[in-house]
């Protein structure tokens, strides 16, 4: 794992860390300050070599939480495309992207919706509903990019799982692995060019202190792989 003490050498996951930032904010419209103190961090991670082991332990420390902070973004990004694409908006009403700052993992986020009008959503007698829920819920794991440098995170999507498990309940046990095929078709089916602008606007969002993003402020960037922050 990067950043604890599995013997790997600091500047060996330095390397890592630095190529799997670079990739992401390539790939992320952020915003101006976020982007100048992704770049340092970058820059800061070439010179490893030259730092105390303290210093060094702290800098990786940063580094991924500066890279949690944004595959977390586009992990919201994703719930809340699949959500917006895959629900029907006469029974959910999307609400907000709520953030907090965790002490043991850093940026936690969630969405919320409201059900509307019954049938209550899903409604567990139209199998479509439990799987286009299903969809949703997996949607953030989906959504998060492959990192360069070999780096994984984990842990992302476990309270996920924990949902996805108990959602599948409604359906019977033989028919599980079907549901979850038909969900994959789902998220495959979604735009997922409108991610990266989605996720950094999340991101310089949650950067400038906010906790909670009504999410019908993200429609001009749910609609069009043009929309701006």
């Amino acid at each position: 794992m990067i950043g604890s003490s599995g013997g790997i050498p600091i500047e060996h996951q330095a390397s890592a860390l630095k190529q799997a930032l670079q990739q992401l904010v390539d790939r992320t419209p952020v915003g101006v300050s976020a982007d100048l103190h992704l770049q340092w961090l970058i820059g800061e991670l070439s010179l490893t070599s030259s730092l105390s082991p303290t210093e060094g332990h702290r800098l990786l420390q940063t580094a991924v939480q500066a890279l949690k902070d944004l595959v977390t973004a586009y992990h919201e990004a994703g719930h809340v495309l699949a959500y917006y694409t895959l629900t029907p908006p006469d029974r959910v009403r999307l609400d907000s992207v709520c953030f907090r700052e965790s002490a043991s993992a850093g940026v936690e986020a969630g969405l919320t919706y409201t059900r509307i009008a019954a049938p209550w959503w899903p409604d567990p007698a139209r199998r479509g509903e439990v799987v286009r829920e299903l969809a949703c819920i997996l949607a953030g794991k989906y959504a998060e990019p492959a990192l360069a440098g070999g780096v994984q995170l984990s842990g992302s999507d476990q309270d996920d799982q924990e949902k996805a498990a108990e959602l599948l309940q409604l359906i019977p046990e033989g028919q599980h692995t079907r549901a979850r095929q038909r969900a994959q078709l789902l998220l495959e089916s979604l735009d997922l060019q409108l991610l990266p602008r989605l996720a950094a606007h999340l991101h310089e969002r949650w950067v400038r202190g906010e906790t909670s993003i009504p999410v019908p402020e993200l429609a001009p960037l749910l609609t069009s792989a043009e929309g701006v922050q």
